[in-house]
């Protein structure tokens, strides 16, 4: 599957990032945002960015209003505005980021990322991000690298796990790509893309107890 960019909400929605093809919620049963919902939201930034032209947080959550629903150029547009006002905001950064890697320009995403962890480096999904990028440009060892940083930041990061377990294991490093995954399932274990890599992994090095183990659990 390909993992689309993680997304930073603040203060408007807390919780949401992108890790699949859609939002996925990090609380279980969390319904997503109806479109009209945001829209409604919208409309009610628009005016108070009018009367409250400083408010930082307003333009970020404006910016990402738009980053959600695909409107690109006006989410740029809110960000931009946001960064004159707090040039040090990392998670304007890291979602400038996402806005270009989204559209596949990844080189522009990597900058962005880093300008993000150069003004604050324990932010995790900076460097999930980043990893990611770097996989589809060919920089396989800085990407592990950023896919490391990101898990000692938030272990949490089951799709982060993930995307490390493909990246080693592609290289024939399956001992830890076994770990990565299986780091991955512990974290979410009702993720089937996540238990389907644990138990074929467990399955392609001879692990068969174990695979098998796995599979029954997938079929349970």
């Amino acid at each position: 599957m390909k993992w689309l960019p993680l997304i930073a909400m603040i203060c408007l929605i807390a919780g949401i990032f992108f890790t699949g093809y859609g939002i996925t919620y990090k609380s279980e049963g969390e319904a997503p945002p109806a479109e009209g919902a945001m829209r409604e939201s919208l409309a009610k930034y628009d005016k108070f960015t009018v009367r409250d032209p400083s408010n930082v947080t307003a333009w970020v959550n404006k910016g990402m209003l738009h980053q959600q629903l695909g409107e690109y150029t006006e989410a740029d547009r809110a960000y931009n505005k946001a960064l004159e006002l707090e040039p040090n905001s990392a998670v304007v950064w890291l979602n400038k980021g996402v806005i270009r890697h989204t559209q596949g320009n990844l080189s522009e995403a990597v900058l962005l990322y880093d300008i993000g962890i150069g003004i604050d480096a324990k932010n995790p999904l900076l460097w999930a991000n980043r990893g990611r990028a770097l996989v589809v440009l060919g920089r396989y060892n800085e990407a592990l690298q950023s896919y490391n940083q990101a898990l000692a930041l938030d272990p949490s990061l089951a799709a982060t796990a993930k995307d490390k377990g493909d990246l080693l294991k592609n290289f024939g490093y399956y001992d830890d790509a076994l770990a990565a995954y299986t780091m991955a399932f512990n974290t979410s274990p009702d993720n089937l893309e996540f238990a389907l890599a644990k138990a074929d992994l467990e399955k392609e090095t001879g692990r068969y107890h174990e695979a098998l183990a796995s599979y029954e659990r997938i079929l349970a």
